[in-house]
């Protein structure tokens, strides 16, 4: 139930962690969506990247994750850019040895940026301020990166969230996620096949999810403020519709279903292993071929051509 009569966020349920820092955020035990996303189609990798922690299963700093933490380091922590001297690098931008490293320590825990980059990253804050909407939500009183930590009454597993943005306004509170990324943040399509892509449907339902759980009320409103990271670097605000809300909150009950299975068995094998599976080529590898018959399995409902 959205809650119209807020109350301040440090006086509500239990699960809240204050300031925790980011690092051990994500060094908690607690099971988060990003990880309960690989579930149930994914076990061997889920496995290996997070009951094994082999290094090298891990998830790589992709140019949009690394230019959303520099977003964050802006405007969820209040840091400033301090760009990297020309003197500390190469002329093809290389740190510099011993120069760098004695610059490195001075500046140690701060937003250091190439030159190139920095002029990247502040596009983008421009892009995220451009838009009033955005610009409001950012600039507006409420908690920033709010760790938010339960145990799911259904499944025994303990869970964790990690809010970007909550921001109280007259029919409840707004909660907002910022997503970097290099799709056209205008475009219906694109944006929701991204969603679609990286589960944020999942996040979505989990989130709001832990704010029932940790804060006492549901949030009135989950966004998704998407800032391209090339140009022209601009930003829109994007929200889902109840019925995908609720497909990722089936989605989310279906992981944690097979994790506890997988938990207790021990048993992390996909659901095709131990079987031999049937596959058919697409259509098109018949072009121009006279001599067969297409038989078509699970192509046809995709295609809607009757088979002949």
């Amino acid at each position: 139930m959205i809650a119209t009569e807020t109350k301040p966020i440090d006086a509500m349920a239990q699960g809240i962690v204050p300031n925790m820092p980011e690092a051990e955020y994500h060094a908690h035990p607690a099971w988060s969506q990003s990880a309960l996303k690989l579930l149930p189609d994914e076990p061997e990798l889920f496995h290996g990247r997070h009951i094994l922690k082999l290094p090298d299963w891990q998830v790589a700093e992709s140019d949009d994750i690394w230019l959303g933490t520099c977003l964050h380091a802006m405007h969820l922590q209040g840091q400033e850019i301090v760009r990297i001297p020309s003197e500390v690098l190469t002329s093809n931008g290389q740190r510099r040895g011993t120069a760098w490293k004695a610059w490195e320590a001075e500046h140690a825990g701060e937003l250091v940026l190439r030159d190139q980059d920095a002029e990247r990253v502040n596009a983008m804050s421009a892009g995220l301020m451009a838009d009033p909407t955005i610009q409001r939500i950012l600039k507006s009183d409420g908690p920033n990166e709010l760790s938010l930590i339960w145990t799911d009454e259904e499944t025994g597993l303990d869970l964790r969230a990690r809010i970007d943005l909550l921001r109280e306004g007259p029919g409840g509170w707004l909660a907002a996620d910022i997503k970097s990324t290099n799709i056209d943040v205008t475009d219906k399509r694109q944006v929701a096949s991204k969603i679609l892509d990286f589960g944020y449907h999942q996040q979505d339902a989990m989130y709001e999810e832990a704010c029932r759980r940790c804060l006492g009320f549901t949030p009135a409103a989950f966004c998704f403020i998407f800032v391209r990271n090339k140009p022209p670097y601009n930003a829109c605000l994007w929200r889902l519709n109840p019925n995908d809300i609720a497909l990722g909150g089936r989605r989310n009950r279906k992981a944690m279903a097979d994790l506890v299975k997988r938990l207790v068995s021990g048993d992390w094998s996909n659901n095709r292993a131990g079987q031999v599976n049937e596959v058919s080529l697409p259509k098109y590898a018949y072009e121009g071929d006279d001599g067969a018959t297409y038989y078509a399995d699970d192509f046809q409902q995709f295609t809607g051509e009757e088979i002949t």
